[in-house]
């Protein structure tokens, strides 16, 4: 234990009073006063605290320090022997009167204070829930709702990329007819077929005016970049079909010009043949030199200058439809076979006329001008139609080109948009 203090001493705590009534001897009952004190000054404490009472408790203490004890102290007991207290007289052995013992009162903690507090603990706590709660309801409710613009707008926009796909297909319902044209021998068939599939390349033009107008729509600052290349390639398919467009016209008048011209001189070299073999039956014939094989001499001239001339007709026809064919020097063979025709004719007429000498002139005018005629064959291509298609292929090279670009670009474009559409559930 710690340094003990002469305070504790039972000679303190129990003292004689040094001014008191009566005998010197006459007992103080500031014990009893003391005890009342500190059990009031005891109510803060604990309720479970007892009143202070004679033996076997804890001495009062000076006032200053209040010391705890665990453990009850020898000198801090009370002995009550029957002789008195230590220093004592005898006589005062007898049982000291003792106050009735006051009720101590017990520390009631303030409940509705607590109460109140813990009210406002919960009030606060609920507030800065509910403040929390609020906020995050609000940044959810914010977010959801930009997520689901953003998904709307999304929606809007490939709706509109589908909008222009299905004008692009619309269109193409016309393009195709003209590319298959275009891309296929032209026949008899497809040449009828052109005038019609023009009248409608305006409606297709107007298509692709309502395609690109959906693009457009489509356009936003909040395209992705895959909504960003479908858009682009979207505008790269409608402008492909705007130079399919330019350029199919072009190509089907010259096809459809150039198969005219071809088939008008294949025709009339057809005629040329037989407009040759018949001169050369002709020469034949005045080889042995009778009236009847003059006859029949003059017959076959005359046959061979209308072939001639009907097949310069037709290849005059034929430069005409199509003026980039160059068909003049088979004009001039022509040409000359028919004038050859007209010599041969005249020197059957003299020989017919019994005229030698005319019939000579003549004979030699048209040896002349068949020798003539013979070495401009010599120039010619096997088949005019050759000169026709050469020449087609010359004009066809630009916008052929032009167009087969297009085309493949088109094709490509389609093919992206339908897959882009595809991934997005459209």
């Amino acid at each position: 234990m710690g340094r003990k203090n002469k305070h504790t001493k039972l000679s303190h705590a129990a003292h004689i009073k040094r001014h008191t009534e009566g005998t010197s001897n006459e007992l103080s009952f500031s014990v009893l006063d003391a005890a009342k004190n500190a059990a009031d000054a005891g109510e803060g404490l604990d309720s479970k605290a007892k009143v202070p009472r004679f033996g076997g408790i804890p001495l009062f203490t000076l006032p200053g320090k209040k010391k705890l004890h665990t453990t009850l102290q020898k000198e801090d007991a009370l002995p009550l022997p029957s002789k008195g207290p230590v220093g004592m007289p005898a006589q005062l052995s007898s049982p000291i009167p003792v106050a009735p013992e006051a009720k101590t009162k017990k520390y009631e903690p303030p409940v509705d204070e607590i109460a109140r507090r813990k009210m406002r603990r919960r009030v606060r706590n609920g507030l800065a829930i509910g403040v929390v709660a609020i906020a995050l309801v609000a940044l959810a409710a914010t977010g959801a709702s930009f997520l689901y613009k953003e998904y709307t707008d999304h929606t809007e926009r490939v709706t509109y990329l589908e909008a222009a796909l299905s004008d692009l297909m619309k269109a193409d319902e016309i393009t195709v007819e003209m590319d298959s044209v275009i891309t296929g021998e032209m026949s008899d068939e497809d040449a009828a077929r052109v005038p019609a599939i023009e009248e409608r390349l305006p409606d297709a033009a107007a298509l692709l005016d309502s395609a690109e107008a959906s693009v457009q729509a489509a356009e936003s600052e909040s395209n992705s970049s895959e909504e960003k290349e479908a858009i682009a390639t979207a505008r790269a398919s409608i402008a492909a079909r705007r130079d399919m467009i330019s350029q199919g016209p072009i190509l089907m008048d010259t096809a459809a010009s150039a198969k005219e011209a071809s088939d008008i001189v294949e025709v009339a070299w057809a005629e040329v043949i037989r407009a040759d073999n018949l001169a050369r039956d002709a020469a034949a014939l005045i080889a042995d030199t009778t009236m009847e094989n003059v006859e029949a001499s003059k017959a076959k001239s005359i046959e061979a200058k209308e072939l001639f001339s009907d097949a310069r007709v037709q290849f005059e026809n034929a430069a005409q439809e199509y003026p980039s064919a160059n068909l003049s020097a088979h004009i001039e063979y022509i040409e000359k076979r028919i004038a050859a025709m007209d010599y041969a004719i005249a020197s059957d007429d003299a020989i017919l006329a019994y005229d030698k000498d005319t019939a000579a002139s003549q004979n030699d005018a048209y040896n002349q001008v068949d020798q003539e005629a013979a070495a401009l064959a010599e120039t010619l291509s096997d088949s005019p139609s050759d000169q026709v298609r050469s020449a087609y292929l010359r004009d066809i090279e630009e916008p052929g080109k032009l167009y087969s670009e297009a085309r493949s670009v088109a094709a490509t474009a389609d093919a992206f948009i339908r897959d882009y559409l595809g991934s997005n559930g459209k």
